[in-house]
This record gives C-alpha cells, structure tokens and sequence, in this order.
C-alpha cells in the first residue's frame, strides 16, 4: 500500500511502513495522485511534480510535470496499453512516451477546459472527463493519428493525399 505522508511518500508492506523521499529521488512535495503500473512501478503525482519508482533500481526518477495549475486532487493518471503513462493538464492530456511529453489540447478537438479524470475501458477505448464539458471517449486512440494546424499542416482543409516513392504521406491542403 502507497500514500502520500508529508512531503513524500509511504509504503505499507508486510506490516512495516517506509517513508521515501530525497535520499531516495522522490522530491519533496505533497503528493496527491498516484498509480501502480503493470511493470511494479509508481508514478506520483502533486500540483508541481512528477516522479517514478523504478523498481528495477528501487528509487525514484524525477519527471517534468506538464503543467497543471488547478487543484491537485483532480490530475488523473493512467497507463495505456502500451505502457505509456496519460496525465491531465490545465487544457487538455499530457503522454510520456519515456523520453518526452506529447500533449493534445483544444487545437487537437479537445474541449478548451481542464481534463479531470482518464480511464481506460476493457475495450482500450480512452474515456475523459472534461471540467464542465462532459464526457469524451477517444475514438480511435492508439489506432489513429490525427494532424492539424498544431501538428504542421499549413490548412485543416485537405484535398488530396498521395505517397511519394520513399513512403512519406503528402497532403495537398488550401
């Protein structure tokens, strides 16, 4: 059993309780939000920070949060079927791909509002919960890209797409 004690984290096992924090790579802070992946690890979550349990090394690694600026109980965490891990944003999702934040926002057909809750269903389908808005299901997540202005098309208005001899995908736009 994991939870948040102070500035850093507890674990409940076998009866013995141990707190971890800087001596063991989890900064200081007051974590609120965390999630057991299927590897053994730990994310964390708090307002500022993320951090995660390594298991094979036993300590944490420091992550850079993607911003969220509202209450810090409300940031979901998740992992995909892949392993990757999803998190809410003041605008939108944030996934770490294990190197890197990629985020989708109102500019990607999200609702321009905080994302509050992510799961999962036993399909794969991703549900998201929108401060305000609703609920969204991702049609497509994982199975589908999509590219817009934000991702470097010049128009969202395509009129044709052909494949050049090296296999990179073309679009004619306005």
């Amino acid at each position: 059993l994991w939870f948040g004690c102070g500035k850093g984290l507890c674990q409940l096992m076998g009866g013995r309780l141990r707190t971890w924090g800087p001596a063991d790579g989890l900064p200081e802070d007051g974590w609120m939000n965390l999630l057991h992946t299927r590897d053994g690890g730990i994310w964390a979550r708090s307002g500022h920070a993320l951090a995660h349990f390594d298991p094979k090394l036993s300590r944490f690694l420091a992550i850079p949060a993607p911003a969220y600026t509202l209450w810090a109980g409300e940031i979901a965490l998740v992992e995909d079927a892949q392993g990757r891990i999803l998190t809410s944003t003041d605008r939108g999702i944030a996934r770490w791909d294990g190197h890197a934040w990629r985020q989708w926002t109102s500019e990607d057909g999200l609702p321009d509002t905080a994302v509050r809750a992510l799961f999962f269903d036993a399909t794969g389908a991703l549900w998201v919960g929108c401060s305000g808005r609703g609920l969204y299901r991702w049609v497509g997540y994982g199975q589908t890209e999509h590219w817009t202005r934000n991702s470097g098309l010049p128009s969202p208005v395509v009129w044709s797409l052909a494949r050049d001899g090296t296999g990179r995908v073309l679009a004619a736009t306005s």
